[in-house]
């Protein structure tokens, strides 16, 4: 399960900017170019709210969509012209993870070992196509743990010699060929003797 993380708040930024992301539970995420470079985020609906890159004040909030995740957000507002000089790699980032559904039945499956009587499945329906587990860190590095194994044994496993083909000599890959397109073998052609004439010698005495 994931651990939230703890609000960190500069000294610099508005009081009243401060007291809201208190109020509203956000956790501190650090600079833009931290998170757009990590994945503790993958998958998950979140709001977000960005400081300016002298962490004075709030400047934009937002939340992650289907198929636009924060990353996708993220890189949205670097490349945006309007966003240029407020929204920086170095501004630092707010977010409060929302609870959804899937987390919820993520943790209901974890505690009593199965979903509702009413639920049929889960899935996370924010993820952009990449079905993470509530957290995408643990996922990712599960599945890297599942893999290493099958790496080493592929490795340490002997390498098998190929045997090359031997060719067939060309007059019998030709007898297969014909075979193959008329349905019977080829008929053998008869020796012909030559017509040319034998060349003439001319001899000259000299007494």
């Amino acid at each position: 399960m994931r651990k939230p993380v703890e609000l960190t708040i500069p000294p610099t930024l508005d009081p009243v900017h401060a007291a809201l992301l208190r109020e509203h539970h956000f956790e501190t995420a650090g600079r833009v170019e931290f998170v757009m470079r990590g994945f503790a985020y993958d998958g998950m609906r979140v709001l977000y709210a960005i400081a300016n890159p002298s962490a004075t004040a709030l400047v934009y909030v937002g939340d992650s969509e289907v198929a636009r995740d924060l990353k996708k957000r993220l890189k949205d507002h670097l490349d945006s012209r309007r966003m240029a000089g407020l929204v920086e790699p170095d501004s630092l980032l707010f977010v409060h993870v929302m609870v959804t559904e899937y987390m919820m039945l993520d943790r209901f499956e974890e505690e009593t070992g199965r979903l509702p009587a009413l639920n049929r499945s889960k899935a996370p329906k924010n993820a952009g196509g990449r079905h993470y587990k509530v957290n995408g860190r643990e996922a990712m590095e599960a599945a890297e743990r599942r893999r290493a194994p099958t790496k080493r044994a592929e490795a340490d496993a002997p390498a098998v010699p190929v045997k090359a083909a031997k060719k067939k000599p060309a007059r019998a890959r030709n007898m297969v060929e014909l075979l193959n397109a008329s349905g019977a073998p080829p008929k053998k052609r008869k020796a012909t003797k030559s017509k040319r004439k034998p060349r003439s010698v001319k001899v000259t005495l000299l007494c």
